[in-house]
């Protein structure tokens, strides 16, 4: 695993991060043409890697387009309540996929993470440690204490 340290973010949406975080170009570049143009993940799958797109968020917004992907669907009680599913869920075979196969192997998880304004919806409840917390997506109808405690919660998680 390779954990890059002291980086910033091209924006604060998804759909403005995703496409520039993955290719050459700065924040300020147009977004609709990062989607269209090739990427570090088109580059490793050019290269002999196998690569994995695990989508468990809003989607790649182009930038695994022309790799595998397994997008997680919300139907494992386990893990989901139906419309969303926590994180851990993209560990489940994951293991298996990296050892099942000749060559290197590139995965992304693609995490919903920290995504307001359900937070509450973000972590299992073993992992509510920081109470009280705001239990609801009108966060304006909680304290701030709450909110923070239920974002330092999905953190935690």
């Amino acid at each position: 695993m390779i954990s890059f340290a002291d980086v910033t973010a091209a924006g604060t949406s998804t759909a403005a991060s995703v496409p520039l975080m993955f290719s050459h170009k700065t924040r300020g570049y147009s977004v609709d043409k990062a989607k269209r143009m090739e990427n570090v993940v088109d580059l490793l799958n050019q290269s002999g890697y196998s690569v994995c797109w695990i989508e468990n968020d809003g989607g790649c917004k182009g930038v695994c387009d022309r790799v595998d992907r397994v997008d997680i669907k919300p139907d494992n009680p386990e893990y989901c309540d139906g419309t969303t599913c926590h994180d851990e869920i993209m560990l489940d075979g994951l293991g298996e996929y990296i050892a099942g196969g000749e060559g290197d192997r590139f995965v992304v998880l693609h995490t919903i993470g920290s995504h307001a304004p359900t937070y509450f919806k973000r972590y299992p409840a073993g992992f509510r440690k920081f109470e009280p917390t705001c239990d609801t997506s009108e966060l304006q109808d909680c304290p701030r204490e709450s909110i923070v405690n239920t974002y330092d919660n999905t953190i935690l998680y």
